[in-house]
């Protein structure tokens, strides 16, 4: 990978990480303020219970964003970033470009999408 390229993706893996953490810490202040300023009446606990777990697993998506582009950073410094972690293979620029965190080929990604077995099973 050329350097201008690999500034070009270290800027853009940050920004992003950036916007993911400032995004949580909005999220936060806005759950704060809501608990401070009212009350909750019974019949709003349900409502208030789905709106947490959803809450949760938005946060949760927010954090394994950001432990991927943590790890895509770690590439960039290690000199492998744009390489296949399963095949060793180049990643193709257009997945980059859609996914700059990418770990996988997309025929790697789709090979362990495929191994993993649907909830239930």
């Amino acid at each position: 990978m050329a350097p201008h390229d690999a500034k070009k993706v270290r800027k853009q893996l940050e920004e992003r990480r950036h916007t993911l953490v400032l995004r949580r810490k909005q999220q936060m202040n806005r759950t704060e303020e809501e608990l401070d300023s009212r009350e909750i009446a019974w019949e709003d606990l349900a409502a208030e219970s789905s709106d947490a777990v959803l809450g949760d697993q938005l946060a949760d998506a927010d954090l394994r964003a950001a432990r991927e582009i943590d790890a895509a950073l770690a590439r960039l410094d290690a000199g492998t970033y744009g390489s296949c972690a399963e095949c060793g293979r180049p990643i193709d620029a257009a997945r980059l470009a859609i996914h700059p965190a990418a770990l996988l080929c997309a025929d790697c990604a789709f090979a362990s999408e495929k191994e993993v077995p649907a909830p239930g099973d």
